[in-house]
């Protein structure tokens, strides 16, 4: 289970031998998995990620659709050549649709809105299209060779058909169950296919070639590829540092091995998966470009911050950025602090700005050090403290008492009163009084001991948030 906002693994639910494929019932917050291995579904909780049941279905279940209006879950069986269909409230296969000699059931795809369920046939190079009320055969519609995947543009009333071993993509009418056109892709073995609602577009995964083609479908009767985006299903090191290319059988191919897409409208971002790889890519719906995600770091967190093309980047922050975009980061220290060096991204490097090329997934971290040395830094803050007395009548006789007395109640009422309900609100508010602390110093307002005095309060605060127990 991959959490979106950050791309990183959360969990991993074990479920039966060789889980394939996954669909999902977003009306119930149900997840349903095919376990190729163990003749079965698995049926999981969305809210809790825990297995609630393991529904046996006929031999190596492949393919699999959730109707989810009907609460009907439909699993292509390639042994079997057979469909089981499984009802959703009962969890237990109510009927099994069989296909005649030569037919190999393999993808499927529901369009809740008319109640029909697309079939790819790689023995007959067809789908078949059933009616979800009587799950009843009404249509086969010759496609190309070997038809893996089916994407349903739902409103559009239109199917979008991958075949592996043509190279092209079929359009099909879903109003007249008729084939339009077949489609070329600029790529070898299409095999994952979605659709993207938001920008009529379709994204088809070639994995003989490593490459997703894009495809513009806003007019049924004139789709047409846009471009085509080079992935890198080799690359291991986003999610597992393990060469697993080495660990595959040298013929392990289709059906065995493929890949998948699918589409967040939400986010106008295409996930796609890499199996030979143990990895995920994602693409950027807007651009149609490979997206990576780069996590910003200080070290120390309060030594300072990140700031990349102009914006400003908090530790611990992640970003998407398109694949090859060049930016432009620079490391801002606090007072008493500079750049050390970079690592990450940018392993060993001191310059400042930085120049860095979007590449892949990981983390650039801006590491600072003392301005003064070490000897140097604790001399100074134990100087302060032996010496309070003599800089607090120093303070009275120069009439300063007003501002230490002002901003020490300033500092001491922003923490007791934000630190526990708003924590981010009172760093910055923190900050924004170390700022006019340093302008009150350098106009000659504060005298040198007591800025350091109030900004050391200011910033052992700032340190107690992002550290203690209470921010954790």
């Amino acid at each position: 289970m991959v959490d979106i906002p950050t791309l990183k693994v959360e969990k991993t639910i074990g479920v039966e031998n060789f889980p394939y494929a996954i669909d999902s019932n977003t009306l119930n917050n149900r997840v349903y998995v095919t376990n190729r291995g163990s003749n079965s579904v698995s049926v999981i909780d969305g809210s809790t990620n825990s297995i609630l049941y393991n529904i046996s279905v006929e031999e190596s279940p492949v393919g699999i659709a959730v109707n989810p209006t009907a609460s009907w879950i439909y699993v292509t069986n390639l042994d079997s050549r057979s469909i089981s269909v499984i009802d959703g409230i009962s969890n237990s296969v109510d009927e099994t649709i069989r296909f005649g000699e030569g037919g190999i059931p393999y993808g499927l795809a529901v369009n809740p809105l008319t109640n029909r369920i697309y079939v790819t046939d790689i023995g007959s190079n067809s789908v078949h299209v059933i009616d979800g009320q009587t799950n009843k055969l009404i249509s086969t519609v010759s496609v190309g060779m070997k038809p893996v995947n089916i994407a349903v543009n739902i409103r559009g009333n239109a199917v979008y058909v991958s075949n592996y071993d043509s190279n092209d993509i079929s359009v099909i009418d879903g109003s007249t169950n008729r084939l339009i056109k077949n489609i070329p892709v600029d790529g070898d073995k299409p095999a994952g296919i979605a659709f993207n609602p938001t920008s009529n577009k379709v994204y088809v995964s070639n994995i003989g070639s490593e490459t997703v083609s894009v495809l513009d479908v806003s007019d049924i009767n004139n789709s047409r590829i846009l471009k085509n985006i080079t992935v890198n299903p080799s690359t291991t090191s986003i999610y597992d540092e393990k060469n697993s290319l080495l660990e595959i059988p040298a013929n392990l191919d289709f059906p065995l091995i493929t890949s998948f897409v699918t589409f967040d409208p939400t986010d106008n971002l295409a996930y796609l998966t890499n199996t030979a790889s143990n990895t995920i890519s994602v693409i950027d719906g807007e651009t149609d470009s490979v997206a990576v995600r780069i996590t910003f770091d200080a070290a120390p967190p309060e030594a300072g911050d990140i700031e990349c093309n102009g914006i400003k980047r908090l530790s611990g922050n992640s970003t998407l950025y398109n694949k090859g975009e060049v930016l432009q980061c620079a490391a801002i220290p606090e007072r008493g602090y500079i750049l050390g060096s970079w690592s990450g991204l940018a392993n060993d490097l001191s310059s400042n700005p930085l120049t860095l090329e979007v590449s892949e997934f990981g983390t650039l971290t801006a590491n600072f050090k003392p301005a003064l040395s070490p000897e140097a830094y604790v001399f100074m803050i134990g100087g302060i403290a032996g010496a309070s007395s003599i800089f607090l009548g120093w303070y009275y006789k120069f009439g300063q008492r007003r501002y230490i007395s002002r901003y020490m109640t300033r500092i001491e009422t922003t923490y007791d009163t934000l630190h526990e309900i708003d924590r981010e609100q009172c760093i910055m508010q923190l900050r924004s009084i170390r700022k006019e602390l340093l302008y009150l110093f350098k106009k000659g307002s504060l005298s040198d001991s007591h800025y350091n005095i109030l900004d050391k309060k200011a910033s052992d605060y700032i340190e107690d948030i992002r550290h203690g127990d209470e921010y954790l």
